[in-house]
């Protein structure tokens, strides 16, 4: 169960939810149930001083989505990140053949994702990313792939001549895939930890052949890119071999660091909320910093800080920490001639990998390597902290069973819901069976009923009852209801933007209902009015262009066209080149209305600055 979780989501680039992804929830879930279930109905069960920590972090997920300044986006990244837990949660207390099996199911899964990214480079020569969303995060992914393996590689007595064979072959595709992400941090740390593993386990009469095979493999996969595509050629590219720590890449990290600790500040206790940076960022975000959208802080540390505030990195330092003590610890024992502690070793620098590159990238907020880390954390902590067997005595076993499971469905229960809301609000058109709702009028509007008060905190529910009004509002020209349905949509989308004030689309939308219907901002409970919304929008995202037009479009209509001119001139051009949601656009479309207007007044300075933007 925890592999087909995992195939799932191989493919995972983030984004909303997913039909994928509600599968694997549910599956996650109830892989846990099957881990409590025992538990609580009398039976025993392994417990390890580890599920008090995993305990801990889902606790706080939650309380984190309660605190979050949007909760709908917190969901979706709160559950991310708690795969982790839950994954670990299930495989503790495996047997060494239960986790090795498990551990090659997913790894099967990543040799798929590693063949798919060396397939793209091959085919473009270009840095490659896989399925996933980014080249670096990738490459620390397959990182990942390839010294999980390696534990297992050098770490077991095989009892069979082809299982090292194949795993020599896994390495083959990780390493060669890692090479082919054109990641300066990730391959740096690829041949640091490897070369720090030869050197301990060099100590070890009967591993230095398989070592030999590792450093061969290694090396032949780099020098087989590098052939394909000269090491020149890489430098030209985003990333590439070399750590040049003056280049545009590092100050950038840099300028989104200090954002990030600006926006912490701001909310110094819980954070803003998992998966709220980008909403966040374009109010902090340095005039120097051109070539981030932001979505993420492309430093993880820093990012759980202002996200989760200091209790949320507590846990990721205290995992870190405890890693790195047990990794030394062990390392020595090793050097020793200690046997036994080559796999916690092994484990701890596999999963100290992607924890050195999240100083520079976000690994840790990709699903594929969450998942896979707390795999090797079950089998690190069944080592490194062993539990016992234990048995409870619940009054009422029944009771405790079905008490588990109602927690499980309520927790899966705002992903089902959520998605159920993307596919008919959104038109996804992506769930079977549900998305015929929106061809009656009448169950369509009692689904969006049931979806508001369950999931009243999700803004996209509220848009979806203000369309639902405001196209009856549209249809029933004269009848006397007609009134009372424009009243109810703007309340809809005064509650959604009280939830999601973020919302551009929905933003203009109800700009534009208020606008043809102005007697709206007389009524009690309507508290915004058109050019409060358009400015709120500029408020908000200030180096996006986008904003600027529409408010700037407002203002031409009310006939202040002098005023609509300053305000791109002055205010949206020094962000016209700053990447952003299809920022180049709107620069385009920018461009254009500044030279309409310098034309029309002869401001041959800001021609002359736009030309300068333009031409950068």
């Amino acid at each position: 169960m925890l592999a087909a979780t995992f195939a799932l989501l191989i493919d995972n680039t983030g984004g909303t939810i997913s039909v994928p992804l509600l599968l694997a929830t549910i599956l996650l879930a109830a892989s846990a149930c099957m881990r409590v279930l025992p538990l609580v109905g009398g039976r025993e069960a392994f417990l390890s001083p580890v599920h008090g920590f995993l305990g801990g972090f889902v606790a706080l997920l939650v309380l984190l989505t309660f605190t979050s300044t949007l909760a709908e986006n917190s969901v979706l990244f709160g559950w991310r990140l708690a795969m982790f837990a839950l994954v670990a949660f299930v495989a503790l207390g495996f047997s060494r053949s239960q986790y090795q099996f498990a551990l090659g199911l997913f790894l099967l899964a990543g040799a798929l994702s590693g063949l798919w990214g060396i397939g793209e480079y091959l085919a473009t020569g270009l840095r490659a990313n896989g399925p996933v969303i980014d080249p670096s995060t990738w490459g620390a992914m397959q990182n990942l792939f390839f010294f999980a393996a390696l534990a297992v590689f050098l770490g077991t007595r095989f009892e069979r001549a082809w299982q090292p064979a194949v795993l020599v072959l896994g390495l083959a595709i990780f390493a060669t895939a890692a090479f082919a992400a054109y990641s300066r941090v990730g391959n740096f740390i690829f041949w640091a930890a490897l070369i720090f593993i030869i050197a301990v386990c060099a100590r070890h009469r009967d591993l230095r052949r398989r070592l030999a095979v590792v450093a061969i493999v290694s090396v032949v996969a780099f020098s087989a890119v590098n052939l394909y595509s000269p090491q020149s050629e890489a430098a030209q590219h985003d990333e590439g071999y070399t750590l040049d720590v003056q280049s545009y890449g590092w100050s950038q990290r840099i300028l989104m660091w200090e954002s990030a600790l600006d926006i912490y500040l701001e909310s110094p206790v819980f954070g803003t909320g998992p998966g709220t940076f980008k909403l966040h960022y374009p109010r902090f975000r340095s005039p120097e910093e051109q070539r981030n959208s932001g979505n993420f802080v492309h430093n993880d540390y820093l990012q759980f800080l202002s996200e989760g505030g200091p209790l949320l990195l507590f846990f990721l330092l205290a995992f870190a920490g405890w890693l790195t003590w047990r990794l030394f610890l062990r390392a020595t024992q090793t050097v020793l001639g200690d046997r036994d502690a080559i796999e916690p070793m092994l484990l701890a620098v596999a999963m100290g990998t992607p924890l050195t590159h999240a100083i520079m990238n976000f690994p840790l907020y990709q699903v594929q390597i969450l998942m896979l880390m707390g795999l090797l954390f079950a089998r690190f902590a069944h080592l490194e902290a062993p539990g016992h067997q234990v048995r409870l005595a619940p009054r009422s076993p029944r009771l405790s069973r079905a008490l588990v499971v109602v927690i499980a469905t309520l927790a899966v229960m705002p992903v089902a819901l959520d998605l159920v809301t993307q596919d008919l609000v959104l038109d996804d058109d992506r769930v079977p069976v549900v998305h015929h709702l929106g061809d009656d009028s009448e169950s369509y509007l009692s689904t969006m009923r049931v979806l508001t008060m369950l999931r009243s905190r999700n803004a996209l529910n509220h848009f979806g009852m203000a369309t639902i009004y405001r196209t009856t509002f549209d249809q029933l020209a004269g009848a006397p209801e007609r009134e009372s349905l424009a009243v109810a949509s703007a309340i809809e989308y005064e509650r959604g933007l009280a939830i999601n004030p973020w919302h551009g689309q929905a933003r203009g939308y109800y700009a534009g209902f208020l606008e043809e219907n102005p007697w709206l901002t007389e009524v009690p409970g309507i508290e915004w009015t058109p050019e409060a919304l358009y400015r709120d929008g500029v408020a908000r995202t200030p180096s996006s262009v986008e904003p600027y037009l529409r408010l700037a479009e407002f203002l031409r209509r009310q006939g202040r066209d002098d005023e609509a001119y300053r305000l791109l001139v002055d205010e949206a051009m020094p962000w016209a080149n700053h990447r952003s949601a299809n920022w180049e656009r709107f620069r385009l479309e920018l461009a254009r209305e500044v030279l309409r207007g310098a034309t029309a007044r002869g401001d041959t300075r800001a021609l002359a600055r736009l030309r300068e933007l333009l031409d950068g």
